[in-house]
């Protein structure tokens, strides 16, 4: 094989690598994301830093 070709199959791999690392971190900020949302439905309903530290 031409070395002239080894340049883009190494781009290739690492550009697999990077995509799929991308993928994965998105669908684990979703999942957290959701996880939160589920968590947070018997929690006070008011935004964050608006309350005293006795409304727990």
């Amino acid at each position: 094989m031409p070395e002239k070709y080894y340049s883009l199959i190494e781009l290739s791999f690492t550009g697999a690598v990077v995509l799929a690392f991308i993928v994965w971190q998105l669908v684990s900020v979703n999942r957290e994301i959701g996880r939160d949302k589920r968590d947070s439905e018997d929690r006070a309903r008011h935004p964050v830093g608006e309350h005293r530290l006795d409304d727990r």
